[in-house]
Order: structure tokens, then C-alpha cells, then sequence
């Protein structure tokens, strides 16, 4: 023990981090088993319903083959938003399953992108526990909910919208979307608690709405209340102005207007 101490520096900055790491570890347990039960019941619906297709899911995977041969007068349509195909395309590109195997890919990349969802949701839980949009955490407040009962209830609500509201089994962009209105939503939390970084969030949520939109297009209309919601956050009108429009150019990069205004 002497030894250790005659180590500048060191054991106080071992002592220091492990007093940190130990003071931490409840509420990283329950998040890691929060996570662990995602993605266990997230992966047991999509080994259930591996085999299960619908109309609409066939039209996606025709989209998407169609995107990689470069076939775009089918791919670009009025009706279907093209990300999601593209994804499952790229996947069919890159593994080549058989006929045998071809759905079974499907479901795995839905599962991905549950994955994916579920990342998303996690940093805005995280971003809300450790301060939200009133910069204090909910030990620190009045509130009933503690960061050991905060995360267990918001994964609950997750799991359920998520395995049955949006469900694995249908082969459609529900859950894409949904992890990019979480990742909108996290930004949102990170104008109003980091107002430093705000020109760099603003390009980021210009960014995840335009793709958003092309999984699928009600983010479109969704995207004026995060614009609406951002001038808010961002303090006097005037200078929220500039980052707004901002947002708007950069969602017009990614998706462009001519685009927009074709019926979905």
C-alpha cells in the first residue's frame, strides 16, 4: 500500500476514477440490462417472423434491387421513400443470400435498424437524465423518477411501441423513422444544453430530418415542428433565425425540393 503511494500522482487518480466508476455503476447496470432485454426481445420477434413477407414488403425489396442495378426511373417514384430499399438492397448486394435465405436477410437488417432505433433512444434518454432541457438531473430535482427508474420505464415504453405498435415482422421504414424522430429529438435536448455547439446540432438536425424524410414522408410535415421547436430553443428569434435556415438548407441538400413535392 506504501508502494502505491509513493507513485506520484497515480494511486490518487486510480483511487479517484474508481470512486467515480463504483458511484456510477447502479445506474450503468440497469442500463446495460435495459439494453440486454431490448435486444433480446427485439431479436426473438425477428427470429419469429424471419419467414413472414407482405405486399408492401415485396415492393421495397423490388426498390431496392432496382437502386443497385441502377435502375432509376423504378427506383424513384412518387409512392415509395427510397432509404429503406436502399438498405435492403445494399444487404442483398453484399451477402447474395438464396431464395432460401433472401427474407431471412430481410428481418436481419430490420433488426439492425431496431438496433439502431434503440441507440438513438438511448441518447435521448441519457441526454434527458442528465439535465433535459432544465439543465438538472432528475436526482437533483423534485421529480418521482430517479436515473435507476428512468431508464426502466422509458426502455418499457420503447419495447412496446417499438415490438408492438411498429412491430419487427412488417417489412416497412416504421422503425427507421422512428430512430431518426429520436435522434431529432435528442438534438433538440443538446440546442438547449450545449450553446456552443449550436452551429454544428443545427447542420446535424438539417441532416437526420432530410433523412428522415427519405425512410419515410411524414417527417416532412414533422420537420417544421423541429424547426418551430429549434427557433424556440435557440433564445431571441433574431439570431435563432440564421441556425433555423441553416437546418432548412441542409434538409434541401439531402433531399431536394423537387422531390418533396411529389405525392407519397
Amino acid at each position: 500500500m506504501n508502494n502505491a503511494v509513493s507513485q506520484p500522482g497515480k494511486p490518487v487518480e486510480v483511487a479517484t476514477s474508481w470512486r467515480l466508476l463504483m458511484k456510477s455503476y447502479p445506474a450503468s447496470r440497469t442500463r446495460i440490462l435495459c439494453w440486454c432485454v431490448a435486444i433480446a426481445f427485439g431479436l426473438a420477434q425477428a427470429l419469429a417472423s424471419r419467414h413472414t413477407m407482405q405486399s408492401d414488403g415485396i415492393s421495397y425489396l423490388d426498390m431496392g434491387d432496382a437502386i443497385i442495378r441502377g435502375d432509376w426511373k423504378m427506383a424513384i417514384n412518387g409512392y415509395w421513400s427510397p432509404l429503406y430499399p436502399w438498405l435492403q438492397g445494399l444487404a442483398a448486394w453484399a451477402i447474395k443470400p438464396t431464395p432460401y435465405w433472401q427474407f431471412t436477410l430481410v428481418h436481419l437488417v430490420n433488426f439492425l435498424i431496431y438496433v439502431f432505433a434503440l441507440a438513438c433512444f438511448d441518447a435521448l434518454l441519457q441526454a434527458l437524465a442528465t439535465g433535459g432541457l432544465a439543465g438538472r438531473t432528475f436526482e437533483a430535482s423534485d421529480s418521482a423518477f430517479s436515473r435507476r427508474a428512468l431508464p426502466v420505464i422509458g426502455y418499457a415504453v420503447f419495447i412496446w411501441s417499438s415490438l408492438d405498435l411498429i412491430t419487427l415482422g412488417e417489412v416497412s421504414p416504421d422503425m427507421l423513422m422512428a430512430g431518426f424522430v429520436y435522434l431529432a429529438t435528442w438534438l433538440l435536448v443538446l440546442i438547449a444544453k450545449q450553446p456552443s455547439k449550436r452551429f454544428w446540432i443545427a447542420i446535424l438536425l438539417g441532416l437526420v430530418l432530410g433523412l428522415g424524410y427519405l425512410a419515410k414522408a411524414p417527417m416532412f410535415p414533422l420537420a417544421f415542428v423541429y424547426w418551430g421547436a429549434s427557433l424556440l430553443l435557440f433564445g431571441v428569434w433574431r439570431r435563432a433565425l440564421p441556425f433555423v435556415f441553416l437546418e432548412m438548407i441542409v434538409f434541401g441538400i439531402v433531399v431536394p425540393v423537387d422531390y418533396c413535392v411529389e405525392p407519397k
